[in-house]
């Protein structure tokens, strides 16, 4: 499962914007009336607020990728039931909540206060190692277009600081990307900021994803799956398969058997 395999990070920000909503009213969605506790509203947005910061998790991202490619592999070719439709609803809560980050009000964005203090803390954690001036994040201020358009410059001048690192310190690469990893640790917590000012932050930027995360499921609770099965639970993801193959066989009951085995679904007989 996403959710379990995601994990969470560190036992910081996560579990700090847990705590602090976990006695805020639960709304109640679609003909079972799932509670925000039902679809694991909470637990889903901690593990996509602590994966946000992967290199704290992760200390490359061919990690983070053989990780992503061992979950493809086993929904494409393993999973089925109630295990496959809730990992297909965390993609699409996944998706929902990648698009309200690109939505944060500006002060809680890239450039706003929590970012600012997150690089702060990793200009500082490198300093203290004995690497003043190595950056261990990307330019939050790249064009985006140069971004999207300009990949092959981009590389070149992220290769260029590379070896400067390398002639300057004797930084190699497995150097780099351990301090990267221990850094990114250490500013998961966000540590150049006051606490309070941090809390309320934090507070404030977790309820902007459970809000997006609930407009969501409002609007479309056919679509939500529950963390636990029950009679009746929805299936969303078998029923988009199922259609698949009554389309695909047109009526013919041995193409409909054998495209009923491929996708790992049962087709109720009419």
């Amino acid at each position: 499962m996403l959710l379990a395999l995601a994990g969470v990070v560190l036992l910081t920000t996560g579990a700090l914007a847990y705590w602090v909503l976990r006695g805020s009213e639960e709304q109640t969605y679609g003909m079972y009336a799932y509670t925000d506790g039902d679809l694991g509203i909470q637990g889903l947005v901690d593990s996509f607020v602590a994966d946000e910061n992967y290199y704290a998790k992760y200390r490359t991202d061919a990690e983070s990728g053989l990780e992503r490619a061992e979950e493809e592999r086993w929904f494409d070719n393993e999973a089925e039931g109630h295990p496959r439709e809730r990992y297909w609803f965390e993609l699409q809560m996944w998706l929902v909540l990648a698009a309200a980050r690109a939505n944060l009000p500006e002060h809680l964005g890239e450039n706003g206060a929590l970012g600012v203090a997150f690089r702060d803390a990793l200009d500082e954690c490198a300093s203290d190692a004995g690497y003043p001036g190595v950056r261990l994040y990307e330019d939050p201020n790249i064009d985006p277009e140069r971004l999207q358009n300009d990949g092959q410059a981009l590389r070149a001048e992220r290769d260029a600081e590379f070896e400067r690192y390398e002639s300057e310190y004797g930084l190699d690469y497995e150097s780099f990307v351990d301090l990267r990893h221990g850094c990114h640790q250490y500013a998961d917590d966000y540590p150049t900021l006051a606490i309070g000012e941090r809390d309320k932050l934090l507070n404030e930027r977790h309820r902007h994803f459970v809000d997006a995360f609930r407009a969501v499921v409002r609007e479309h609770p056919e679509h939500a799956v529950p963390v636990e099965w029950h009679p009746g639970a929805p299936q969303p993801w078998a029923d988009h398969l199922i259609d698949q193959c009554r389309a695909a066989a047109s009526g013919d009951r041995a193409i409909l058997e054998e495209c009923a085995d491929e996708y790992r679904v049962e087709i109720p007989v009419n």
